[in-house]
């Protein structure tokens, strides 16, 4: 079973980033080919690392985050800690270097 949870407003996602210490966002579209192949990995890795929230964001569903965030290509992973915004990610990842990242993100 899937612990991604579908994001779709600030308030949610204020909600998420003040439960969670560990926060990826994914922001997607249902129409973009990289966005479905990241999709199976980012699905496996949220139930593999329990202590890391997973979040989706559909770009065209979800305006007020996209240009919260300032999006402009997808996908783009945000990496969250404490509530605060770390890194960025833009385009497909291969399962090691998400890995990596988020090794990185609980130093």
């Amino acid at each position: 079973m899937s612990k991604i949870i579908r994001v779709n407003n600030v308030n949610e996602l204020n909600k998420v980033l003040k439960e969670n210490k560990y926060v990826i966002a994914d922001f997607y579209a249902d129409w973009c080919p990289p966005c479905k192949a990241l999709e199976p990995i980012l699905e496996n890795l949220s139930k593999e690392v329990t202590d890391v929230t997973f979040i989706k964001i559909d770009v065209d569903h979800s305006k007020e985050l996209r240009d919260k965030f300032k999006i402009s290509s997808i996908p783009t992973l945000i990496y969250f800690k404490d509530n605060q915004e770390t890194t960025k990610s833009f385009g497909f990842i291969p399962k090691p270097t998400l890995l990596n990242n988020l090794n990185n993100l609980k130093k």
